[in-house]
């Protein structure tokens, strides 16, 4: 039995029953840094990329499947778009330098949740800090103009921030093409 504590709390248990040892879900790195930054642990880039991805899925996968979301001309749910977008930024990620992969995955896996749920910006700020809050803000089409220049728009907030928010706009693009 592999168990593993945070503040006192079991937040992990696994019986393995294989002569071959299987790492549990999440490490003790992992618990050691969430104990250690126990107020708003998702806001640090240092954060293992897995559990970044986990968050912002779990976060995203929940609003998307409130609206009932599904890929446009598919019966496949919403989240797998999310996926797909946050698999070619892990991608292109590997082979840039100076590319903060953490980010731009939290980025990927939430860029919709402003501009097709009802999610608000405080609930991504609160749980994924300013720079995914902008990053998505960015990424998000306003409303509030004309349909004409709302892309025009997105792309003018996106031009002044981080490449990684680029680098998510074409892995959506691309990801629509497909």
């Amino acid at each position: 039995m592999v168990e593993l504590r945070l503040n006192g709390f079991q937040i992990h248990s696994l019986r393995v029953r294989s002569k071959y040892s299987l790492p549990p879900l999440v490490c003790k790195a992992e618990i050691d840094y969430l104990a250690e930054n126990a107020e708003n642990p998702y806001q640090n880039a240092q954060m293992p990329i897995q559990t970044l991805y986990q968050e912002a899925i779990r976060f995203a996968a929940t609003k998307h499947l409130v609206q009932d979301q599904k890929i446009p001309g598919t019966n496949l749910p919403y989240v797998v778009h999310l996926s797909n977008v946050a698999m070619e930024i892990l991608l292109a990620g590997e082979h840039s330098e100076k590319f903060d992969l953490g980010f731009a995955v939290q980025v990927a896996l939430l860029h919709d949740t402003l501009e097709d749920t009802d999610t608000t910006p405080e609930e991504l700020l609160e749980r994924f800090g300013d720079g995914v809050t902008e990053a998505v803000s960015a990424l998000s089409k306003n409303a509030k103009l004309p349909k004409t220049e709302q892309m025009v728009d997105s792309l003018a907030r996106i031009r002044k921030l981080r490449p990684e928010v680029w680098a998510v706009k074409m892995a959506d693009r691309i990801t629509n093409l497909q």
